[in-house]
C-alpha cells in the first residue's frame, strides 16, 4: 500500500519539560476523527477527515475509508480493525474487517471485537430484515437487532434481538433467554465472571446478574465490575431516586446518578449524583466533592491511587420561556486527585474518558474561547466538539498546544503522542515527558 506520510527525525525543544519529534505531517486534511495506540505501543491508527470522507492509517499506511458518519472500530490490543464505508452506487453498506470486505448489506452501523481481536460480529440488515454475523456464523432472520457482545477470556458471547413489539430475547452462549417485554444487553465483566442483562418481564423492571435477578423498580442502567472481575453494581429508579447497588447492597436516593467506576484492584468506587437543581457531587471513594454545576467521568488510574473527573462551576440559575429553572454560563475544570485545575470554557471527552492515566502520568483535553451547550446538564458524554476556541492537552499539570483540534494517548515507555492541526496540516507527534 501506498505510505502517504512523511518521516522525521527532528527533534524540537517545546519547553522545558517537553520535547517532541513529528512522526506524521500530513497536508491537505480538515481534521483528524480518532487517534489510537495499542496497547504494546507497536500499533497506532490515525483517522483524518476530508470531505466527508475518512482515511484510516495504521502505522502511517493507508489501509481504507470509511464515511464521515460511519464510525470505525478497534479491538482494545490494536490487533483488529473494523469499518464501514456506504457504496453509493450498490447502494450498499461494505463492511471490512482488517481490510477484508466481509459483506455487502443494505445497512450496518457497528462492529464489535473480542479485547484480543480473534473474534468480531456485527448486526445488518437484509431486505428489511435484520441478522447477526458472528465469524463464520450467521443468526436470524429477526425483526431487530443491534447489540454482540464477548467476555475478555473469549470464553462467552452473546446477543439480544426482537421478533415483535414487546417481544425480546437474549442469547447467551447459545442459551435463549425470554420473552420480555423488552431487553438490553448482554453485559459481561472483564474476566467473564459476570453475565448481565437488563429486562423488562409483567411491565416490571430486573436485571439478572449471574442467573441471579434484582429488582430495578422503575428502570435500571447498565451493570459496571470492578477490573479484578470480583465486584459488580447497577444503578436503578425507585419512586423517583436514583440508588447504586453495590454487590447487592444499596445506596443513594438521589436526584439523578451516573455508573459505578471501581478502581483497579475493586477497593475503592465512585459515582456522580445530584442532589437539587444543579447540585452535583462525586463521590470518590470515600470521600464526597462538590456542589457543583455538572460533574462527570470519574476515572481511576492503573494503581488505583489517583482518579479524575470533570466539574463545572459558577454558573447563575435562569429561566427559559417556559419557566423551567437550569444553570447558564460558568467554567470547566477538571479534578486530579482532590486538586482542581482550571477554569476553562470546556473539558473535552475523546477515546473514552475525560482523563487519562499512564503510569505516574495524567492528562485531558480542554478548550479556551469556545463554547458548549449550556442549561442543566448532568454530563457530556456526547461532547467531542467546540464552537470556535482552541484546544490543549494539559499533562501533568501543564499545557502545550492552542490549536483549533488537538488529541494525545500515552505511550507503553510512559511518553506520549499529540495529534493536532496547525495550518492546514494534520501533524503526529511523539512527546517525551521527563
Amino acid at each position: 500500500m501506498k505510505r502517504i506520510v512523511n518521516l522525521f527525525l527532528l527533534l524540537t525543544v517545546f519547553t522545558a519539560w517537553i520535547s517532541a519529534k513529528t512522526v506524521y505531517e500530513l497536508p491537505k486534511y480538515e481534521s483528524i476523527r480518532k487517534l489510537f495506540l495499542a496497547p504494546d505501543g507497536k500499533t497506532l491508527y490515525v483517522e483524518l477527515v476530508n470531505q466527508y470522507l475518512v482515511t484510516i492509517l495504521k502505522n502511517g499506511v493507508k489501509i481504507g475509508l470509511c464515511n464521515l458518519d460511519k464510525s470505525t472500530y478497534y479491538s482494545e490490543n490494536g490487533v483488529s480493525a473494523g469499518w464501514i464505508y456506504h457504496d453509493n452506487d450498490a447502494k450498499k453498506d461494505v463492511i471490512y474487517i482488517d481490510g477484508k470486505v466481509i459483506m455487502k448489506a443494505d445497512f450496518c452501523c457497528l462492529i464489535y471485537f473480542s479485547p484480543d481481536g480473534s473474534k468480531w460480529g456485527f448486526p445488518y440488515s437484509m431486505d428489511k430484515k435484520y441478522y447477526y454475523q458472528i465469524g463464520g456464523d450467521t443468526f436470524g432472520p429477526y425483526k431487530f437487532g443491534a447489540s454482540v457482545a464477548f467476555s475478555a477470556d473469549n470464553q462467552h458471547y452473546g446477543y439480544n434481538y426482537s421478533m415483535a413489539e414487546y417481544e425480546e430475547y437474549v442469547v447467551i452462549d447459545g442459551k435463549k433467554f425470554g420473552p420480555y417485554e423488552q431487553v438490553l444487553g448482554p453485559y459481561f465483566s472483564g474476566s467473564g465472571s459476570f453475565a448481565a442483562f437488563l429486562y423488562m418481564k409483567n411491565w416490571k423492571h430486573f436485571i439478572d446478574i449471574n442467573g441471579k435477578t434484582y429488582d430495578v423498580f422503575q428502570e435500571g442502567h447498565i451493570p459496571s465490575y470492578s477490573p479484578d472481575g470480583k465486584r459488580f453494581a447497577f444503578v436503578y429508579v425507585k419512586s423517583g431516586k436514583y440508588y447504586a447497588n453495590i454487590d447487592g447492597k444499596s445506596e443513594g436516593g438521589y436526584g439523578d446518578i451516573q455508573p459505578v467506576l471501581f478502581s483497579a484492584d475493586g477497593s475503592e468506587y465512585g459515582y456522580a449524583y445530584k442532589k437539587d437543581l444543579q447540585k452535583f457531587y462525586m463521590k470518590a471513594g470515600k470521600k464526597d466533592y462538590g456542589p457543583y454545576d455538572s460533574a462527570y467521568g470519574l476515572y481511576y488510574s492503573p494503581s488505583g491511587k489517583d482518579f479524575g473527573f470533570a466539574c463545572k462551576k459558577g454558573g447563575k440559575v435562569v429561566k427559559n420561556e417556559y419557566g423551567t429553572k437550569s444553570v447558564a454560563g460558568g467554567s470547566w475544570y477538571m479534578n486530579i486527585t482532590g486538586k482542581e485545575y482550571g477554569p476553562y470554557d470546556g473539558v473535552l471527552y475523546r477515546n473514552g474518558n475525560a482523563i487519562k492515566f499512564s503510569g505516574g502520568h495524567w492528562g485531558f483535553l480542554y478548550g479556551l474561547g469556545c463554547v458548549q451547550p449550556e442549561g442543566e446538564v448532568f454530563s457530556q458524554p456526547g461532547i467531542t466538539d467546540f464552537d470556535g476556541g482552541k484546544w490543549y492537552v494539559c499533562i501533568d499539570g501543564k499545557s502545550y498546544g492552542g490549536y483549533p483540534w488537538m488529541d494525545f494517548t500515552f505511550t507503553p515507555d510512559g511518553n506520549a503522542m499529540i495529534a493536532y492541526i496547525d495550518g492546514g496540516k494534520a501533524i503526529v507527534e511523539s512527546v517525551e515527558l521527563k
